[in-house]
């Protein structure tokens, strides 16, 4: 048995090419889980509020233009119906 991705709502998306995806199962901002844009970049996606996302949760990836301090994050995102 296959174990099922983690789906989510984009939040919160801001300028600073970040925002914060409300994790399906949870309470509004108890459990958001933070996202790059480096992650949308490799899935081909736009970062849209309210965009339904499906995704595995991994360290930060690395961007050539801005450094980042290592965190939990989304990666591997998918667009998700349902």
């Amino acid at each position: 048995m296959a174990l099922q991705r983690p789906q989510g709502t984009l939040r919160c998306w801001l300028q600073n090419d970040y925002g914060w995806i409300a994790l399906d199962g949870f309470p509004p901002r108890v459990q958001d889980l933070f996202v790059h844009l480096t992650a949308f970049e490799q899935a081909g996606l736009e970062p849209k509020v309210g965009a339904r996302l499906s995704f595995d949760v991994g360290p930060s990836l690395p961007s050539k233009d801005k450094p980042m301090k290592p965190r939990i994050c989304a990666i591997n995102l998918t667009p998700f119906m349902g």
